[in-house]
């Protein structure tokens, strides 16, 4: 019987200018629960987006937005599962934006 092996993950960006950003990419060979993510605008109000691009580039699965004011933080309460190449994305239409995230990776027994 294979052992599952578990990683816990914290994972964050911080972007000078706005747009889309990747937060996470679950590696070959894992999978990932995200427990949580924080967003935090920066200096000036905008719109933030979290979302989900599967493997292969189909389809995008919302999970958050909202438009924060100047200097504003929420707490995205999730419990979200990545497959292996599922990336989570962080959009901001304001520059500097900050986004954490939590949760645990999964190794896959081969």
């Amino acid at each position: 019987m294979a052992l599952l092996r578990t990683r816990r993950l914290g994972f964050h960006f911080f972007s000078p200018s706005s747009g889309d950003s990747t937060l996470y990419t679950a590696p070959a060979g894992t999978r990932a629960i995200v427990h949580e993510v924080v967003v935090a605008a920066g200096g000036a109000a905008g719109q933030v987006t979290v979302y989900v691009l599967p493997s292969g580039g189909t389809g995008t699965f919302w999970l958050f937005r909202r438009t924060l004011a100047a200097d504003d933080v929420y707490v995205v309460p999730l419990q979200t599962v990545l497959e292996a190449g599922d990336a989570l994305h962080v959009f901001s239409a304001v520059a500097g934006p900050l986004a954490w995230a939590s949760g645990a990776q999964l190794d896959l027994p081969v």
